[in-house]
């Protein structure tokens, strides 16, 4: 999951929170659940969501820009991966080993 898709999905959750939706917020993350390939993204979604529940619950309310500032930053965090190398160039698997050396 990339990052838009993870802020686009915790702000319709946040939506769903503020108008105390919950079945569609547990829609919402199984669908978001049954369709990543990643357990990262899975845990980050539910702990965006455990996190809006507790502000929402709370009498933090006015704390919501930290809320979703700390959700990005997350987000960021777990999508840092380092790249991928490069397979090295391997000598004789071109076509022109096809042949016997055809050059």
């Amino acid at each position: 999951m990339d990052l838009t898709t993870f802020l686009t999905a915790i702000v319709v959750i946040m939506v769903l929170v503020i108008y105390k939706q919950w079945w569609m917020v547990l829609l919402l993350m199984l669908l978001i659940i049954a369709t990543t390939k990643n357990i990262k993204d899975v845990i980050a979604i539910s702990l965006g969501i455990f996190v809006l529940y507790l502000v929402q619950t709370g009498s933090a309310n006015e704390l919501w820009p930290v809320v979703v500032i700390a959700l990005v930053i997350i987000a960021v965090l777990l999508g840092i991966k380092p790249e991928p190398e490069q397979p090295a160039y391997m000598p004789g698997l071109d076509y022109s080993s096809l042949f016997g050396g055809g050059g």
